[in-house]
């Protein structure tokens, strides 16, 4: 069994994470000349969402950015794909993440963090940690059992909102 993470540019930073079978997806911004760009640092991120108002110069990964990169990861061989987008409190990524992943894709599991009091950071950690992690790719399991498996594992490290 494979299984690949997904996690947005605003939880994982992509000159950290060095493992072969997570994928980040990036938020798009307006550079000073007007340039649509990809951003893939969380700390710019971070202080772009801090500083908006009305007046939005990024966009959240979208419903087809995520479509993309699921049929990519899917088609390069792995079986499962579990996504940790940043918490649908600060943006949109957890819902596009979601949407696309219930509109034509079983092999998917979207982790709602608010579901766990918990940051995407945190699931994120957890998630790659070596002693998970290794674990959870050597085993031979559907997908409903590593989605109770992983839900399990964050309820012990949040707190469930009923």
């Amino acid at each position: 069994m494979k299984v690949a993470f997904i996690v947005d540019a605003s939880v994982a930073d992509t000159k950290k994470v060095k493992k072969e079978n997570v994928f980040v997806i990036p938020f798009l911004a307006y550079d000073k000349k007007g340039n649509l760009t990809k951003v893939y640092d969380k700390k710019v991120i971070n202080e772009i969402q801090l500083k908006e108002t009305e007046n939005k110069n990024y966009i959240e990964p979208t419903p087809g950015m995520y479509r993309d990169l699921y049929k990519e990861v899917l088609s390069s061989g792995y079986d499962y794909i579990v996504t940790i987008p940043q918490s649908k409190t600060y943006s949109k990524s957890y819902v596009n993440a979601n949407y696309m992943s219930e509109i034509g894709f079983n092999e998917i599991m979207v982790i709602d963090v608010t579901e766990y009091n918990l940051s995407a950071e945190s699931v994120f950690k957890h998630a790659i940690d070596e002693q998970y992690h290794e674990e959870v790719l050597t085993m031979n399991i559907d997908l409903e059992t590593l989605v109770s498996m992983i839900k399990g594992l964050l309820s012990k490290l949040g707190t469930v909102v009923a």
